[in-house]
């Protein structure tokens, strides 16, 4: 082994201090004007490099007659020596590159406003700004530290992970495949005594990110258990990053969520949501989001660690991500669960996500309105508690914001408001909030026009005003327009407005005839979806009650065969809805009654539901 490189030797020389040199590493070392000995730092008397014929015969001799499991075995190990160098020489040349990045990022960006702060804490772990600055720098460090040319900057890819060093790691480590470097890189986790243990993990996480056949790779060679023990690490730096290479690895498949999961992993992150740098904290939620988004059994994992009273202490973190990422675990956690949605507005989490939602990023705006959605579903104390505390009213003015995921979201949280709670209809249903809601049903977005709509219903669900203001503000005939919308959900919940804008409202009912909703209305019981065509069954049921006209008209446009055909399905909620309509046009009309039983022909109407 060449004492300078720690390689195996290929052109061994003898330098004046007796002692065997690879002659490159040695003559790279007398180029830099050293005159001592790299082994004994002793003078040298002369430079002259004499090559060591024996020594060179002695290993090409060596390697000729090594079995071939062993010439792998030195490739695999040659592989982890030129890996490690790499890892380290992130690590060393730090101070160089993060000069560079400050040179460049003060040609293309202006100085920051007085008063700006900036502190190391808030440095993510592989030491630079941004993901853009450690892709761009590091790759032209690997590359000229192995003497290859920098990629160019132009043809580097624009996804942020994928332009990191990575890029140019399989030209520079003699042709081995990006898979090929998981399990060298895993084997590094272990190497305690590493410096750069963040770059590794960086390095992993990218890897990741890129294919699902790597997340394997690195779970078969063994990564999950290392990244879990460095949770424990000493190092902030390194426990961030294997935060966020197990959030990559969880990906957004079930499999890999609960593989993690298995590994054992969530107690350890759990107990990072109180870790004192931020940084940690943020990657830590960031995890703990990707592994119970829609995973029932994980979200239950983390509330009974107790994880729901640090959770809401980080709606106030300084970290604007780590904000958002509990935003979204709250949202995920409450989510139809009564239990939970007490456990999180008893440690006072309703305040806080009031006030995020004039947080400056509308990604926090958008997940704090979500929160409160899930925290308010079929829950009419927190619905209460909600309102009392002032979150309608920041609600609405959140109709208005410019981002449509947030407007969507804020729409979302009023519909849940007010389901099913008629003291929150009156104080939602404002000639403002009204009028805001009906524009939005002609938003370009077709999540918020769906939610808009649905909040438009449940508005008009209990309320006899609501049903009259919102009948005068116009929202009609934009409701009848939703009937044909290519949003299967904005056209389940415009039936359902329309019906429960006809409730008890001989007024109403006329008005959404006259301007042409029935037709569209028993189109819809043919809609593709069950929900569409029950909520269509129910507005024809409602709009027709008391009503001979509409009766007419319903059945003029074909909703008597189609009924029948609803009455005929497997669902029992769809088969309710058509009985209801049925019995409806068949109440005191001896002619729809005969219609009706002609559709039927060949069934029971007794044995469908349906008697009269």
């Amino acid at each position: 082994m060449c004492p300078i490189s720690q390689h195996v030797m290929d052109d061994p020389v003898v330098a004046a201090d007796g002692h065997s040199y690879e002659r490159k590493f040695i003559e790279r070392w007398l180029a830099l004007g050293h005159r001592t000995s790299p082994m004994t730092n002793t003078p040298l008397m002369h430079l002259t490099l004499i090559p060591n014929i024996n020594l060179r015969s002695m290993i090409t001799q060596l390697k000729k007659r090594m079995p071939a499991i062993q010439q792998e075995q030195m490739k695999q190990l040659k592989r982890m020596q030129d890996l490690e160098i790499i890892v380290k020489g992130f690590s060393e040349d730090q101070g160089k590159l993060a000069l560079e990045a400050f040179q460049s990022g003060t040609r293309d960006h202006p100085p920051a406003a007085a008063g700006a702060s900036s502190s190391s804490s808030m440095q993510p772990f592989w030491g630079f700004q941004d993901m853009d600055e450690f892709s761009c720098h590091d790759a032209d460090s690997l590359s000229r530290s192995l003497g290859l040319a920098p990629t160019p900057r132009e043809g580097r890819m624009e996804t942020t992970h994928q332009r990191m060093a990575v890029v140019d790691i399989e030209s520079a480590t003699n042709g081995i495949g990006r898979s090929d470097l998981i399990p060298p890189l895993v084997e590094l986790l272990r190497e305690t005594h590493l410096l750069s243990q963040e770059h590794t993990v960086g390095l992993l996480a990218v890897l990741a990110d890129e294919t699902a056949e790597n997340r394997l790779a690195i779970t078969q060679a063994g990564g999950l258990p290392q990244l879990i023990n460095l949770l424990r690490d000493h190092n902030p730096q390194v426990r961030a990053g294997s935060a966020w290479a197990l959030g990559v690895l969880a990906g957004s498949r079930t499999d890999d969520q609960m593989t993690i999961a298995w590994a054992g992993a969530i107690p350890p992150l759990a107990f990072l949501l109180n870790d004192g740098s931020p940084q940690v904290r943020e990657e830590a939620t960031g995890a703990l989001w990707k592994l119970s988004r829609f995973n029932s059994e994980n979200q239950a994992s983390l509330v009974s660690l107790n994880a729901i009273q640090p959770l809401s202490n980080l709606l106030s973190d300084n970290l604007p991500k780590t904000r958002e990422n509990t935003c979204l675990l709250l949202e995920s956690l409450a989510f139809f669960r009564a239990d939970v949605q007490a456990a999180i507005t008893s440690t006072g989490a309703i305040c806080p996500l009031i006030s995020l939602l004039v947080d400056p990023k509308p990604e926090i705006r958008e997940h704090a309105a979500g929160a409160l959605a899930s925290l308010a579903d079929n829950n009419a104390d927190n619905q209460v508690m909600i309102n009392y505390a002032g979150g309608v009213d920041a609600l609405i003015l959140l109709l208005q914001d410019r981002v449509p995921d947030v407007r969507e979201d804020a729409a979302r949280a009023l519909r849940a408001l007010c389901n099913d709670n008629p003291e929150n209809q009156i104080a939602i249903g404002t000639p403002m909030c009204i009028r805001i809601l009906i524009n939005l049903i002609k938003d370009d977005s077709p999540g918020v026009r769906e939610q808009a709509v649905s909040a438009l219903q449940a508005l008009a669900s209990q309320s006899a005003e609501n049903r009259v203001q919102i009948a005068k503000a116009g929202a009609i005939n934009p409701l009848i327009e939703v009937l044909k919308d290519d949003v299967l959900g904005a056209r389940e919940h415009a039936a359902a407005a329309l019906g429960n804008l006809g409730i008890m409202n001989a007024e109403n009912k006329a008005a959404i005839a006259r301007a042409g909703a029935l037709e569209p209305l028993v189109g819809l019981l043919k809609d593709p979806t069950r929900h569409a065509r029950e909520e269509a069954a129910s507005a024809i049921a409602n709009l027709s009650v008391l009503n001979e006209i509409n009766k007419a008209s319903v059945v003029r446009a074909g909703a008597i065969p189609a009924l029948v055909d609803l009455l005929k399905e497997d669902t029992p909620s769809a088969r309710k809805s058509a009985a209801v309509a049925l019995r409806t046009l068949a109440d005191d009309n001896v002619q729809n009654k005969y219609a009706i039983k002609q559709a039927a022909r060949g069934c029971s109407l007794d044995a469908l539901g349906l008697r009269f």
